[in-house]
């Protein structure tokens, strides 16, 4: 759940909100403009006389953290503000962009800026609080080209760059301002287990660099090691997309090796026909008597495999023999 940070005093705060000890403090008050979204919740909509907002429940994590995660509060909030951007590359012919910034925790959109037209260089200065219910969470910023006047314009927005955090990576209850490299969009998968998989070390900072200020706050320290008993998020898988070339190339190869086979393929399907009565007694005994049956044709397989390999071994020792008779006699 993400919610636009609001400006109220102490006094406005319900007394069961779990934001009210703290959040007064956190921004400026130029950032703490209150603005509702679809699915998400302002604090300015709590009002007096709500019941009390759900507790994280320590215990529960051990020994039912299915009801935990659907109905429990969240153990930490992401107070994060996106501020600026530069260095974004184009995304229209006109060579600039229309830049806005999606935010998404574990691959769930939780929340997104205004876009600003016709510039690289854009500024938001947009804030959210976003409820993190596991700590090894993923939250993903793409910085996307609103494309406008096109019929559902949202299935049409490049992405300019994006970024990946590991949660549990971030300090607690310290507030954190810097610049960060964006990743190329060439380097985008379709999955966030994709996205980390891949080296960060190609491309950095080709796509521009965004400005961010975060905080994750944890009200207990416990909370946070309680929480680790959560199952972790479902990121996707981490391999690389298919690739039509080496799929045609492995069942080349595949259909060449399969076309060694045919001829004693062939051989034993002519043995079967020769021998069908006892093909099919066999195959009647086998349904009948697996038990039995089954320990014994393996037993026989392994036994003519031995003799196999014994007689050529065999056969291989003459051959030595005859040669060192042949070096002697010259």
């Amino acid at each position: 759940m993400c919610s636009m940070t609001a400006a109220m005093s102490n006094d406005a705060a319900p007394r069961g909100s779990v934001m009210n000890k703290f959040w007064s403090k956190a921004l400026p008050g130029s950032l703490q403009r209150p603005r509702l979204r679809a699915g998400l919740m302002s604090m300015d909509s709590l009002g007096d006389g709500m019941p009390d907002a759900p507790k994280f429940e320590r215990q529960a994590c051990l020994w039912d953290p299915k009801t935990v995660m659907e109905r429990c509060a969240a153990y930490s909030e992401l107070q994060l503000v996106v501020e600026e951007a530069s260095g974004l590359i184009s995304g229209d012919v006109s060579g600039l962009s229309d830049p806005f910034v999606k935010v998404s925790l574990n691959g769930e959109d939780v929340c997104r800026t205004r876009h600003v037209p016709q510039t690289l260089k854009p500024r938001w200065e947009r804030s959210f609080q976003i409820c993190v219910r596991q700590p090894t969470s993923i939250l993903s910023l793409k910085v996307m080209d609103q494309d406008l006047g096109t019929s559902n314009a949202r299935d049409f927005d490049d992405l300019l760059g994006f970024l990946d955090f590991r949660l549990e990576s971030l300090p607690r209850n310290v507030w954190v301002d810097e610049w960060f490299d964006l990743r190329h969009p060439d380097e985008h998968a379709d999955t966030i287990q994709g996205c980390i998989s891949t080296s960060q070390d190609t491309g950095g900072g080709q796509a521009g660099h965004i400005r961010l200020r975060f905080r994750l706050h944890v009200e207990d320290p416990l909370d946070d090691m309680f929480a680790r008993c959560l199952p972790d998020p479902h990121l996707g898988h981490g391999y690389p997309a298919l690739d039509l070339n080496v799929l045609l190339s492995d069942l080349s190869i595949i259909s060449s090796s399969a076309s060694v086979l045919i001829a004693p393929v062939n051989k034993l399907r002519e043995m079967g026909y020769d021998h069908i009565t006892i093909v099919w007694i066999a195959l009647l005994l086998l349904i009948w008597y697996p038990i039995h049956v089954l320990p014994t044709v393996l037993a026989l397989v392994g036994a003519v495999v031995w003799m196999h390999d014994s007689l050529n071994h065999c056969g291989d020792d003459d051959d030595d023999a005859k040669s060192v008779v042949e070096q002697e006699s010259q």
